[in-house]
């Protein structure tokens, strides 16, 4: 269950996914120095692509919601993938990065996990209603960027993803418990063009 709150900061990061384009080998080699420098060896996940997706609002016949755009359901088909990953490969727990996660400089040393928790949020991105800031960049509670998932938690993630109805993000809401978003932002958006979004996420 939540046993993630026993482990030392560093071994919560043992098993890490990338997920991370194959048209964008610059991304996976800028994430993989980034996660060095903390000592995060990462395994890469390869990301479904938008572009080869098509008109999903047409499939799911609703239009102008943005989550049923190709970038916003391959970003959740990939992040199912990423879980899928580690259900096969029988990990105890996993961490999931986007390929454009910045890490705080004190990562480690701000890392705290209170008992029970299943799923734990670390990251956000760039929001224009956030106050604080740091580096430049804005915290939210939309959290897919950098979190670590218990085995646990994996079928209601798959679940709740199975649902492309809803956004990426929402699947939190979905867990039955042990959900704990980080006091502190551990990591954020890289502010540079958004292959989701396609446009530039700085401010």
């Amino acid at each position: 269950m939540g046993f993630l709150a026993s482990l030392p900061p560093r071994e919560l990061f043992r098993w890490s996914y990338v997920i991370n384009l194959d048209r964008r080998p610059d991304r996976w080699r800028k994430v993989t120095e980034e996660l060095s420098k903390v000592g995060i060896v990462p395994r890469r996940i390869p990301a479904v692509d938008g572009i080869h997706l098509g008109k999903i609002e047409q499939w799911n016949g609703i239009t102008r919601r943005r989550w049923f755009w190709p970038g916003y359901v391959a970003c959740t088909r990939s992040h199912r993938k990423a879980i899928q990953w580690a259900l096969r490969e029988g990990l105890p727990y996993v961490a999931v990065f986007e390929d454009d996660v910045v890490l705080k400089p004190d990562f480690y040393d701000l890392i705290s996990v209170p008992q029970g928790t299943r799923l734990l949020l670390l990251g956000s991105r760039p929001c224009q209603r956030a106050e604080k800031k740091w580096q430049g960049f804005t915290p939210c509670w939309r959290a897919a960027m950098l979190y670590v998932a218990c085995r646990s938690v994996f079928g209601e993630l798959l679940t709740a993803w199975s649902d492309e109805t809803i956004e990426n993000d929402a699947a939190w809401n979905r867990v039955k418990g042990g959900v704990y978003l980080h006091s502190s932002v551990l990591g954020c958006k890289e502010p540079e063009y958004s292959d989701l979004m396609h446009k530039v996420t700085s401010e």
